[in-house]
């Protein structure tokens, strides 16, 4: 699953040879693309993030936008008669409220070296996959839960926030540990 994840984010070339990059296809703009990856493998929705903070939630608008970030360098140009998939340049994000420039930050992600030079999704889909992401494994256990059983151990699968926890966390937390040590 994590290199599913890890090809999945970095997709790029020709859309008609790169089945992954349909993923960015479905996505158009870097909002909706930061949104969908961290509903579909964090289990987390960030999207009302967008325009504020949420008073029961954790997220602000500058979390959106430090994961929006990732994807700003992505875009698809011509090329013969299809499309390729890139991802080029160093575009800057601002928060739309105070101006400010907001680096590509994953959720959560404490003392975090942002990615200056290149793919930033690269970064990201490494952050992703590794076991210093909290949410990963937790939502992938947490949807074979939901697959096997009929019902996650948090319901809706892809809404893992403070005001919706886990019906047994132990458990959550012990199969996501689990899924580490067993290499996901």
């Amino acid at each position: 699953f994590d290199q599913m994840a890890r090809e999945l984010l970095t997709a790029e070339g020709p859309v008609d040879e790169a089945g992954a990059s349909y993923f960015y296809k479905v996505a158009g703009k870097p909002g909706e693309m930061a949104s969908m990856l961290s509903q579909v493998f964090l289990g987390v929705r960030i999207a009302c993030a967008e325009c504020h903070h949420h008073p029961y939630d954790r997220w602000s608008q500058t979390d959106y936008y430090g994961m929006t970030a990732f994807f700003q360098q992505v875009s698809f140009r011509k090329a013969g008669p299809g499309e390729i998939l890139t991802a080029e340049g160093n575009p800057l994000t601002r928060h739309p409220r105070t101006g400010e420039l907001v680096p590509p930050t994953p959720l959560g992600a404490e003392n975090w070296e942002s990615a200056s030079e290149g793919d930033r999704r690269v970064a990201l889909a490494e952050w992703i996959a590794s076991p210093k992401n909290p949410w990963f494994a937790r939502n992938l256990v947490n949807r074979l839960a939901a697959h096997f059983f009929g019902r996650g151990l948090i319901e809706p699968v892809d809404d893992a926030r403070l005001t919706n926890p886990a019906s047994n966390p132990e458990l959550l937390d012990a199969l996501a540990a689990h899924a580490w040590s067993s290499a996901i």
